[in-house]
């Protein structure tokens, strides 16, 4: 059996979390044993359609497994007698044959007990990590000032990523933030442009034009309106976003 695309995890924070901002949960993730012995595990970025041949035809096993686990713990699976011994009797317990239109996995009475066994495992396997989408640990309960007004973006993303750094290993690693910190503090920095009731400062205008959220124009206008005590800025104005 080949583990070393699982011990290769073992350093990163959570390698099977992935959502996407359009969707309300995080994708499914799963441990995967090939027809050649050899076991990874990764979130599912496919769909039904997308679905490797190898997969539809059990060539290929795969098995769910939560997304919340560290990359150490997944790495230590590699080390753990039952589920390296239930691997195995799969492994083993298949044969590949053709039916007449594909190769097809093949599996003894044992295989089937063993898949059966490694499902249960995984299912059994405690989160050892929290994710918090970046959106929820920047702003729910703060603003975007309590994180950045009055120096320049790049200082405050370099504070910011330090906080998120000391918070994971106060935790021993157990707080994952998923999501860009710089764009995710852009696009509140955006939305307070396009509100116009709060006063943008000029490093938050700065910053919106070099990442062409807005134009030259566009600060520019703002600052005039500001100094007249009038931030607030007409309809008709619309950001490059």
């Amino acid at each position: 059996m080949d583990f070393s695309a699982l011990r290769a995890l073992k350093d990163e924070p959570a390698p099977l979390y992935r959502k996407h901002e359009s969707m309300p949960v995080e994708q499914p993730a799963f441990v995967q044993l090939d027809e050649n012995g050899r076991v990874l595990a990764r979130f599912d970025d496919s769909d039904e359609r997308a679905v490797p041949d190898a997969v539809l035809c059990e060539r290929t096993l795969r098995w769910g497994i939560t997304p919340f686990l560290s990359g150490k713990e997944l790495a230590a699976l590699a080390e753990n007698p039952t589920f390296c011994a239930l691997l195995k009797r799969a492994h083993e317990g298949r044969k590949i044959e053709w039916d007449g239109k594909n190769h097809v996995g093949i599996f003894t009475e044992d295989a089937e007990a063993a898949s059966d066994a490694i499902e249960d495992f995984l299912n059994s396997l405690e989160p050892d990590i929290t994710v918090m989408d970046v959106r929820d640990w920047l702003f729910d309960g703060l603003s975007l000032f309590d994180h950045w007004s009055g120096r320049p973006l790049d200082t405050a993303v370099q504070e910011l990523e330090e906080i998120a750094l000391e918070e994971r290993e106060a935790d021993d690693g157990g707080v994952i933030i998923d999501g860009d910190i710089e764009q995710a503090i852009l696009r509140e920095a955006e939305r307070i442009f396009l509100e116009g009731f709060h006063k943008l400062d000029k490093f938050h205008l700065e910053a919106l034009t070099d990442a062409g959220r807005i134009t030259p124009e566009q600060a520019a206008a703002y600052l005039v309106r500001q100094k007249k005590g009038h931030p607030r800025h007409e309809e008709s104005e619309e950001s490059n976003y």
